[in-house]
C-alpha cells in the first residue's frame, strides 16, 4: 500500500510539471521584460541638437530653407508615457522673389517656437526606441528687411548738405542713403506634431536622435508653418 502511495505521489508530481514550468517561464520572462524596460527607461530625459527647417503653408515661396538649434528635456511617468517641452530656434533666409516683390536690398526672417508634448515612446528592438509627440505652445516670428534711406538734400550757407536719417550723416554732395534694417516682430499660439528614433550609443547612457516635426503658429496677420529635421544628442 505504501508502494502504491508512492507511485501515486510521483504521478501527481508528474501530471503537475508542465504547470508548474509554464508558471516558471510566464515568471522568468516577466522578470526579462521588466530589466528591459527598466533599462531603457529613464524618467527625466533632455536634449540638444539642430538641423535644418523647410517652411511650407503661406511663407512658402517667401521663406528660403534655413537651418535651427533645438534643446528640449521632460519627465516620463512610465516607460512609455511622458510629457516634454521643446525650444526651437530657426533662422531664415527672404527668397530673390520676396526681396524683388517688395523692392528690398536684402532680408533675413527668424522663428521662435517654446512647445510642451504629450510623448509616447516605445521600443522596437535593443537598445533602439521610437516616439510620437504632438501638442501646443508659443511661435513668433520675426522678419528683417534691409532699404535705403530717402536721403534729404538741403542748403545750408551755400553748401548742399545731404541728410540721411540712417545714421543722421551729414555731408555735401551725398547721393545716396545709408542701407536702414527694419524688424517686424508678429507671435501667437501653435501646435505641433512629430515623430523620432532613438539610438542607445554604446557603452553610455546617451542616445542619438533624429526627429522630424510639423510647427505651425498663429502669428499675427498670417500664419507660419515650419517643418524641422533634427539630430541631436538625449540624456
Amino acid at each position: 500500500m505504501q508502494q502504491d502511495m508512492v507511485k501515486g505521489y510521483v504521478g501527481c508530481m508528474a501530471a503537475r510539471m508542465p504547470s508548474a514550468l509554464a508558471v516558471l517561464a510566464v515568471a522568468l520572462a516577466g522578470k526579462n521584460l521588466w530589466a528591459q524596460n527598466n533599462e531603457t527607461h529613464q524618467r527625466f530625459t533632455a536634449s540638444a541638437g539642430g538641423g535644418f527647417t523647410s517652411v511650407t503653408g503661406e511663407q512658402s515661396g517667401k521663406r528660403d530653407r534655413g537651418y535651427h538649434v533645438e534643446a528640449g528635456g521632460g519627465y516620463f511617468f512610465s516607460a512609455n508615457l511622458g510629457v516634454t517641452g521643446n525650444f526651437l530656434f530657426s533662422s531664415l533666409g527672404l527668397s530673390s522673389a520676396e526681396l524683388s516683390r517688395s523692392n528690398q536690398i536684402n532680408g533675413s526672417a527668424s522663428v521662435i517656437g517654446v512647445t510642451v508634448d504629450p510623448t509616447f515612446r516605445f521600443r522596437i528592438g535593443r537598445g533602439l526606441s521610437a516616439y510620437v509627440l504632438a501638442g501646443g505652445g508659443y511661435v513668433r516670428r520675426s522678419v528683417e528687411l534691409t532699404h535705403n534711406s530717402i536721403a534729404q538734400t538741403v542748403n545750408i550757407g551755400g553748401t548742399q548738405v545731404t541728410l540721411d536719417p540712417g545714421f543722421v550723416f551729414f555731408g555735401p554732395s551725398q547721393v545716396t542713403g545709408t542701407p536702414i534694417s527694419v524688424r517686424t516682430t508678429e507671435g501667437g499660439g501653435g501646435f505641433d506634431a512629430g515623430a523620432g528614433v532613438n539610438v542607445l550609443l554604446p557603452r553610455t547612457r546617451l542616445r542619438l536622435f533624429v526627429e522630424a516635426r510639423y510647427m505651425r503658429g498663429f502669428t499675427g496677420t498670417s500664419t507660419t508653418t515650419i517643418v524641422p529635421v533634427t539630430l541631436g544628442i538625449r540624456w
